[in-house]
């Protein structure tokens, strides 16, 4: 009797010294799916750089500019139609506010973000001065590149020119350019507005994919009035 209760008492000391050795610790868990009309980011106690890993090798989208942040763990679960529409709740989520994306025709491939630190004054009059600077200039659609192949080269699109309108709708940011280009597909051919070295160039092109990488550019609001 006295051997059993020594031995139940030694495996009491052994369990008791394995459970606080090796305490038990949540297992972190992420998911990202990235399908035809859906997105979907679940991550629950997840290094932000895994997160980001992830996103990149499953759905070829770069997020740069979190630098400094790698270590964070985070939980957040949302999915939606689209890869940009989730990806801005979770930038809101983690409290990132300054960002610009990248397109390769209606495909997401890159989001930059801006540190909220970044070129931030502590003077009132270095606040006002930014102000007064984000007032004087308006965003725009830059072409980044022309993909080869593709209509947009046919119609010798090039890196630079800005894209003001799509079909008579005013384009001031890609996400809007990208809704356009897919709500529309189905139509025969549309007009398009581009401007090169301040010129407006109407072009007619086939609905659907234009063939260009584009991006975010923010020119002179004196200049982008008169488009």
């Amino acid at each position: 009797m006295r051997v059993k209760i020594m031995i139940s008492k030694i495996i009491k000391i052994l369990l008791f010294v394995f459970l606080y050795s090796f305490p038990c610790t949540a297992a972190s868990r992420l998911t990202v799916e990235c399908g035809p009309g859906e997105f979907v980011l679940q991550a629950e106690k997840t290094r932000l750089a895994d997160i980001l890993e992830k996103i990149g090798s499953t759905c070829r989208i770069q997020i740069k500019g979190l630098e400094g942040r790698e270590e964070e763990q985070i939980t957040f679960s949302s999915r939606g139609e689209t890869p940009e529409e989730v990806i801005r709740r979770f930038l809101r989520y983690i409290k990132e506010e300054n960002y610009a994306f990248e397109f390769s025709d209606v495909n997401l491939t890159k989001v930059s973000v801006v540190p909220k630190s970044l070129g931030k004054g502590s003077s009132s009059s270095s606040q006002q001065s930014e102000k007064t600077a984000e007032e004087a200039f308006a965003n725009r659609v830059e072409v980044k590149s022309v993909i080869d192949g593709t209509q947009a080269q046919s119609l010798g699109l090039q890196p630079g020119d800005i894209i003001v309108e799509y079909d008579g709708v005013k384009i001031d940011n890609p996400q809007t350019l990208v809704n356009e280009v897919k709500q529309k597909s189905d139509r025969g051919t549309v007009e398009m507005l581009v401007v090169r070295d301040r010129r407006p160039m109407p072009v007619t092109l086939n609905a659907g994919l234009i063939g260009v990488r584009i991006g975010s550019r923010q020119i002179p609001k004196s200049e982008a009035d008169n488009y």
